[in-house]
């Protein structure tokens, strides 16, 4: 196999990881200035990068299979490395860059994730217990029994 097989999949792969890099960047800013409709379109768009990457992650998985089959490694950068160190010192020497990059925008793509997902959840959490102060219930309540239970608390705020 080419080495030219490879290169292209891997840019195009960096590239995406890139794309979703900057969509987590921008989710990031919508989370914290809440703005709701902005956060729908990057999520939208934070889906369509993620399957794109997906993809092609399974046609370099492809193309790694084809050109190790003998390969126990299932981790994608695990068989491009071995890969890698398989072939001749120059082309050794142009993919050890674009493999380094690939994987540090896999990684600040998880770690942006990851810091979004935890805001994500803050706010779900936030949002509960304000509809639980309006609506004077509370759930997972843990009684003296050591069992939670969905009881009205004594006060309402406000009456509809």
């Amino acid at each position: 196999m080419d080495s030219s097989d490879f290169r292209t999949p891997v840019i195009r792969l960096t590239e995406q990881c890139e794309q979703l890099l900057q969509v987590l960047i921008s989710e990031h800013q919508a989370l914290i200035d809440n703005r709701i409709e902005e956060l729908a379109l990057l999520t939208e768009r934070k889906s369509e990068l993620s399957v794109d990457v997906h993809h092609l992650e399974q046609h370099l998985r492809s193309l790694l299979k084809a050109a190790l089959p003998s390969a126990g490694a299932t981790d994608t950068q695990l068989q491009l490395s071995a890969y890698i160190e398989l072939q001749n010192a120059d082309m050794q020497a142009e993919f050890r860059p674009l493999l380094s990059q690939l994987k540090s925008k896999i990684e600040e793509c998880r770690h942006r994730n990851a810091v979004n997902g935890r805001m994500v959840q803050r706010s779900r959490q936030s949002t509960q217990a304000l509809m639980q102060l309006l609506t004077g219930h509370q759930t997972d309540v843990y009684g003296a029994s050591g069992h939670t239970s969905n009881t009205p608390t004594a006060q309402h705020i406000a009456e509809a």
